[in-house]
């Protein structure tokens, strides 16, 4: 359901042309998409997505079960806040290494949304 919110925010003018409402609601956007692209539609762009978390949770994973082993005592429990820490620093950890992914998709997303407005233009000067 990635399109759900991009679906809110850019598609109310339509909206307001066709139904006459002033705002679209979530169950009118899972409605509008199930019309549009049918069962397809709700699972559309979820698999960049399932690749960009993959590796994300990959790493926090592993280092919240390094954490732990760091900070068992010396009867091998790990208390509350020994779990709290590995907690924390497993969720800075995935998020330093993924930093750099997230931005280069930021970029990519910034750089084909220009070119899209830029061929949207084209036919105008032609």
């Amino acid at each position: 359901m990635p399109d759900v919110p991009q679906f809110l925010q850019t598609h109310g003018l339509r909206v307001v042309e066709v139904t006459g409402k002033k705002a679209i609601g979530f169950v009118d956007a899972i409605t509008l998409i199930g019309k549009e692209d049918g069962i397809k539609g709700y699972w559309k762009r979820n698999l960049p997505q399932v690749i960009r978390i993959i590796p994300y949770s990959a790493v926090q994973l592993f280092s919240y079960e390094v954490c732990k082993k760091l900070l068992r005592r010396n009867d091998g429990e790990l208390s509350v806040v020994g779990r709290l820490v590995a907690g924390v620093c497993a969720g800075m950890t995935s998020t330093l290494v993924s930093f750099y992914k997230q931005s280069i998709h930021v970029l990519v997303c910034l750089y084909v949304s220009f070119l899209v407005a830029v061929c949207d233009q084209v036919p105008r000067l032609i």
